[in-house]
C-alpha cells in the first residue's frame, strides 16, 4: 500500500514538473514574440526616420532644411541623399561612390564616412557622417564655371580636373553606371 502511495505521489511530481515546463515554455515563446513584435517596430520607427531626410519649414520666405544625418549607409539611402543635396548626375555620383568604397566596405568608408576618396593636404579627409562626404564632394567636384550639359560632359569634366589617378577611371564609372540601369 505504501508503495502504490509513493507511486502516486511520483506520478504527480512528475505531473506538476512537465506543467511547469510547459508553462515556462509558454512564457519564453510570449517573451520571444514580444521581443519580435518590439524589433518589428524599432525597424519601422528607423525607416520613417529614414523617409524623413528632407523637411521642408518654410518660415518668413526663408526654407530651412533639416536633415536626419544618421542614416544606414545604404546604396538606396545614398543616392537619396545625393539627390536631396541636389547633386548633377546621380547615377554617376552613386556609381562612384560603390567604385570608390568596395560597395560601402572600405575602411575610409567604415571608419571616417568618406565615400568618395576625397583627399586633402594630410590624406584622406574625416567625415562625422557620410552625409557630410556627399556634400563636400558637390563643394569639391561640382564647382563649375560652365556646368556640364550631359553624361559625357560630366566625364570629360571628371577627366579635365584629374579626379582620379587611374587613366581608366571614367570608363569603369560608365560601366557600373551601365550595369545598375539595366
Amino acid at each position: 500500500m505504501k508503495q502504490i502511495s509513493l507511486t502516486k505521489i511520483n506520478l504527480l511530481k512528475r505531473m506538476k514538473m512537465k506543467k511547469l515546463a510547459l508553462y515556462l515554455i509558454i512564457a519564453v515563446g510570449v517573451v520571444l514574440i514580444s521581443l519580435d513584435i518590439y524589433i518589428i517596430n524599432l525597424l519601422k520607427d528607423v525607416h520613417e526616420l529614414e523617409e524623413q531626410v528632407v523637411m521642408e519649414n518654410k518660415t518668413d520666405s526663408v526654407t530651412m532644411i533639416w536633415r536626419f544625418d544618421h542614416l544606414l549607409l545604404t546604396e538606396d539611402n545614398v543616392k537619396k541623399e545625393i539627390i536631396a543635396q541636389g547633386l548633377d548626375y546621380p547615377d554617376i555620383v552613386l556609381a562612384q561612390a560603390i567604385i570608390e568604397t568596395g560597395g560601402f566596405t572600405s575602411q575610409s568608408c567604415r571608419k571616417d564616412n568618406n565615400l568618395f576618396g576625397l583627399r586633402g593636404r594630410d590624406g584622406y579627409l574625416k567625415f562625422n557622417s557620410w552625409t557630410e562626404a556627399v556634400a563636400k564632394y558637390k563643394e569639391c567636384a561640382q564647382a563649375y564655371k560652365n556646368k556640364p550639359k550631359t553624361e559625357e560632359d560630366y566625364y570629360r569634366h571628371m577627366e579635365s580636373m584629374g579626379y582620379a589617378e587611374n587613366p581608366l577611371y571614367c570608363k569603369i564609372i560608365k560601366e557600373t553606371v551601365e550595369k545598375r540601369r539595366k
